[in-house]
């Protein structure tokens, strides 16, 4: 059977932004269980596994659209997408240190620190992991 269907490149970023997404879900999943394990952080009501799968998966792809208009915009839409989100990372990172969970000062601590973690994951997926796979010939060879 020939391939002779040619997708998009809306298509393409799109199922790259998707499995960048699933990556970046994974890592944060394992991140979460491994930090919660070590640290025995009692508070999952906020940052637990349904919020982390729609949550990461739904921005990431959300991004990978981004990157699309993006680059059709602007010869310089990619890398304005990963300045952007450089930016984009750090300041959600600067605005999580005065996230405040619990009176407890510990936990609010450990709380911090599993949100620094998966906001550090889910930005190097957006602005490090699209662009070099939609990039990458090999990956969009399977990609549609």
């Amino acid at each position: 059977m020939e391939k002779d269907f040619e997708s998009g490149m809306f298509c393409k970023v799109a199922l790259t932004g998707l499995f960048a997404g699933i990556c970046a879900t994974v890592g944060s999943l394992l991140y979460d269980l491994v930090f919660c394990y070590y640290s025995g952080f009692p508070y999952s009501a906020i940052v637990n596994i349904s919020t982390i799968i729609f949550g990461i998966t739904t921005t990431v792809f959300v991004a990978g659209v981004l990157y699309y208009y993006l680059i059709n915009a602007s010869r310089l839409g990619s890398a304005i997408f990963i300045v952007a989100f450089i930016f984009l990372t750090v300041f959600c990172l600067w605005r999580a240190s005065f996230a405040e969970r619990s009176l407890v000062y510990r936990e609010t601590l450990e709380f911090r620190e599993l949100l620094y973690g998966i906001i550090i994951i889910t930005g190097i997926s957006c602005f490090f992991l699209i662009p070099t796979l939609y990039k990458n010939e090999a990956f969009n060879k399977y990609v549609v």
